[in-house]
């Protein structure tokens, strides 16, 4: 039963006059109970960790932005030599190389950011019971590897995460923030691989059917500026998207240590009145 709905589902009373406060102090309960065979372990210090890789990522993603638009302006002026012949490939590496370094650094950090976030969301799992959030419906070894496994984490991360919120606090939300943060960052790399895919068979395309080199060069104009759409919709995708996961992660850590201090003061509480008795 859900605390965060207004009525019980079970006798349709409100909840706030029928048991949550003995459902508030079951919880407390059980969570004292299991720190007996395991003790709650902070998970701040991988969320600070995580978080920073996250938005260093984001920031990357605007400066590699800015520097893919002016390469992709100067390649889209030369694509009449390109068709021709004309330019040399060291041309054409000289006008992507500074978008080289900047991409290799953020897919860097992007692996530090998800290998760090995944360990974050393990720890956040495995203090679900201490926190008397009963059994979560992952283990903290799956909650590890889900966030790297394609396609998989856009389903399986964000319920995680979802738990994570609703059995630290049972009135807390959140699921659409987190939709939307993962939606950034995971949707972004399949939305860039089906376009790049798409791209890849259009310039084959073109090649093999272009009637004159004045349509092949119209054709590949039109999709060279589709893909550079393409590139700024999914860096602003990952940039926002990572920022929004912050926010979830700090929002989860809120809630855990604010859970753990109430049962701290439970268990001193309890400890008082067996000690008085």
């Amino acid at each position: 039963n859900r605390q965060r709905n207004a009525t019980c589902y079970k006798c349709g009373a409100r909840q706030d006059t029928s048991a949550t406060g003995q459902l508030a102090d079951l919880r407390t309960e059980r969570a004292i109970i299991q720190r007996g065979a395991k003790r709650y372990r902070s998970s701040l210090i991988f969320a600070i960790i995580a978080g920073v890789f996250i938005l260093m990522v984001a920031a990357l993603g605007v400066l590699v932005l800015n520097e893919s638009v002016a390469a992709y302006r100067v390649l889209r002026d030369q694509i009449p030599g390109i068709v021709g012949g004309s330019v040399s490939q060291r041309e054409l590496a000289a006008t992507l190389a500074p978008t080289v370094v900047p991409q290799l650094v953020q897919n860097v950090i992007a692996f530090l950011a998800l290998t760090t976030f995944a360990v974050w969301l393990s720890r956040v799992v495995a203090n679900i019971p201490a926190l008397g959030g009963g059994t979560p419906s992952v283990s903290s070894t799956r909650a590890f590897f889900a966030p790297f496994i394609p396609i998989y984490n856009l389903v399986k991360v964000p319920p995680i995460m979802q738990e994570a919120l609703y059995r630290t606090d049972p009135k807390a939300g959140g699921l659409f923030m987190i939709a939307v943060a993962w939606i950034g960052l995971v949707g972004s790399v399949i939305v860039s691989f089906f376009a790049g895919w798409w791209l890849n068979l259009r310039v084959i395309s073109i090649a093999a059917n272009a009637t004159s080199v004045g349509q092949a060069i119209d054709e590949l104009v039109a999709a060279f500026d589709l893909g550079m759409i393409v590139d700024i919709i999914t860096s602003l995708m990952i940039s926002v998207g990572s920022v929004i996961l912050v926010l979830v992660m700090l929002r989860i850590e809120r809630r855990a240590r604010g859970r753990d201090r109430e049962i701290r003061r439970g268990a001193a509480t309890m400890v008082a009145a067996h000690e008085a008795a």
